[in-house]
């Protein structure tokens, strides 16, 4: 998830595996363009956690990664993805935004893994934590 072609093809055959979803068997100008999308996600990412992007921009670059996250369909990665722009939302001092991204986190470590185990557990004591910087603010 995520990764370019040749990464998780290369992954899989380390366990015998040859996928053949629609993604992996498409023509190589598709994969082409899924490889420039994926790779472009951690351009955006890095961009994001910049000391110099101001606000602004970084809000455009979330947009841009949700949008490039929602073609190639990578849901069961939205979660991680939140957690990081709450984590980035946080650093910039923007708690309001940091509590969504961190709420939304949860909801997809609730749906995609255990809502019981660490992850989703460690969501839980950060946004109690984000509130309480909301309610003292």
């Amino acid at each position: 998830m995520g990764m370019a072609s040749a990464h998780r093809a290369r992954g899989l055959a380390n366990w015998g595996f040859q996928c053949s979803c629609a993604l992996c068997t498409s023509p190589p100008e598709v994969l082409a363009e899924s490889d420039w999308a994926r790779g472009h996600l951690l351009e955006l990412y890095h961009r994001m956690v910049k000391d110099d992007t101001d606000y602004a921009e970084l809000v455009e670059l979330t947009r841009e990664f949700v949008g490039i996250v929602k073609q190639e369909e990578l849901v069961p990665k939205v979660g991680e993805y939140y957690q990081l722009f709450m984590e980035i939302y946080y650093s910039y001092g923007d708690l309001e935004s940091a509590l969504r991204y961190g709420q939304l986190a949860l909801f997809f470590a609730e749906t995609f893994s255990d809502p019981d185990g660490t992850w989703a557990a460690g969501l839980r004591l950060d946004l109690a934590a984000l509130k309480r910087g909301l309610d003292e603010g």
